[in-house]
């Protein structure tokens, strides 16, 4: 049987690519979702967390907290969650990023991942090493190359595509 993982909350300029996916739709496990320029969606999860999807975007959806990014840029909000055993995590080529307990972006391509925190922290899991990114960092890993970790205020202009993307309440 099909596991709910999530119901879309925000559909942004549906093109071609997520036109199935309107405001209210259930999303389960195994699904992928791939998002068109300019398009854009936020799901709200089966815990209660939610998840933004940005243009140029393709994630499957394991289950309600386990994520594969292919490509692009998503933001998670825990909410009020801290994990005790680990919240949502996100496999990209370059490693698995795990919320703590947070607000943060992941973006991935073939050539590097980007964590950026908003609140909380964010582990990063990669072949080689672990790394932590905490509120007001951006962690960017790139094949063959050390970890950079740069400073990114909270309301930097950065974060605009997220509040595009807020759910409908």
């Amino acid at each position: 049987p099909l596991q709910l993982a999530a119901t879309v909350s925000r559909v942004v300029n549906a093109g071609p690519l997520n036109s199935r996916y309107l405001e209210g739709t259930a999303v389960h496990s195994g699904e992928t979702i791939s998002t068109g320029p300019d398009e854009g969606l936020s799901l709200l999860l089966a815990r209660g967390e939610s998840l933004r999807i940005d243009a140029n975007t393709e994630i499957r959806i394991d289950s309600a907290n386990h994520f594969a990014l292919l490509s692009g840029r998503i933001y998670a909000d825990s909410g009020q969650f801290v994990y005790r055993e680990g919240g949502l995590n996100i496999e990209t080529g370059f490693g698995r990023v795990t919320d703590v307990g947070t607000q943060f972006s992941v973006s991935a391509s073939d050539e590097s991942l980007e964590v950026a925190v908003r609140e909380g922290r964010v582990d990063v899991q990669s072949e080689q090493a672990a790394y932590a990114a905490r509120i007001g960092e951006r962690l960017t890993l790139k094949a063959g190359e050390a970890a950079v970790v740069t400073e990114l205020d909270t309301h930097d202009a950065y974060w605009g595509w997220v509040a595009d993307l807020a759910p409908t309440l």
